[in-house]
């Protein structure tokens, strides 16, 4: 089997048609390859530069991509089934569709990441960044660190919530604060009259909000 160190290496195994496996001591560098259909299944890509990579529909079972940089990636119907991405940076990543069945997003981070349709059930999301990620459609089955709940309000709005940064986060639509902003902005809109229904449903669902997430809130609970 191939041990690929760089792209130019990854470019002349995958051009043979062997197989391959990619590690590196220290970091890979695969800024804006082409891996679209690679078969990376159980790599070894910790701290990888996968900047603006086309990882579209690639095989990354299992795959170690700890601390990698996937800022930008088309990670598009990718299958990411188990793989640890604990600390990856995501932002802006394209994971439409993608499988992310069991995968371990710990402290991962997905700032306006596109996670539509995405399968993240009973994935590991806590003390992910979360903030403006796309979540519509996605599948939260048993997924921890986050919890989501739809037609709220008259617009019958789907929230979901998380912890970030020590505090409680929501995202409704455009909407993306804390309970407090949230709680601001609601009564804005509804005004304060305890016999709104709009308003009523927002606050029952900050409550559950904070009732799932309020453990997490302390750190200490899980190495980072």
């Amino acid at each position: 089997m191939e041990t690929v160190k760089n792209y130019n290496s990854y470019q002349q195994a995958w051009a043979s048609g062997k197989s391959f496996n990619i590690f590196e001591e220290d970091y890979v560098s695969l800024q804006g390859a082409d891996l679209r259909g690679a078969d990376l299944q159980g790599a070894d890509l910790r701290y990888a530069d996968l900047r603006g990579a086309d990882l579209h529909d690639a095989n990354l079972r299992s795959a170690d991509l700890r601390y990698a940089d996937l800022r930008g990636a088309d990670l598009f119907g990718a299958d990411l089934q188990g793989a640890n991405l604990r600390g990856a940076n995501l932002r802006g990543a394209d994971l439409r569709g993608a499988n992310l069945y069991g995968a371990d997003l710990q402290y991962a981070d997905l700032y306006d990441a596109d996670l539509r349709y995405a399968d993240l059930r009973y994935a590991d999301l806590r003390y992910a960044d979360l903030r403006y990620a796309d979540l519509r459609y996605a599948d939260l089955q048993g997924a921890k660190g986050i919890v989501s709940i739809t037609c709220i309000g008259l617009e019958k709005r789907f929230l979901f919530s998380y912890v970030f940064d020590s505090e409680i986060r929501i995202q409704a639509g455009c909407f993306n604060g804390t309970i407090k902003e949230l709680t601001k902005a609601v009564n804005q809109k509804y005004g304060l009259s305890v016999n709104t229904q709009g308003r009523q449903e927002y606050m029952v669902a900050m409550e559950f909000f904070r009732v799932c997430l309020n453990p997490y809130i302390d750190k200490d609970k899980i190495e980072k």
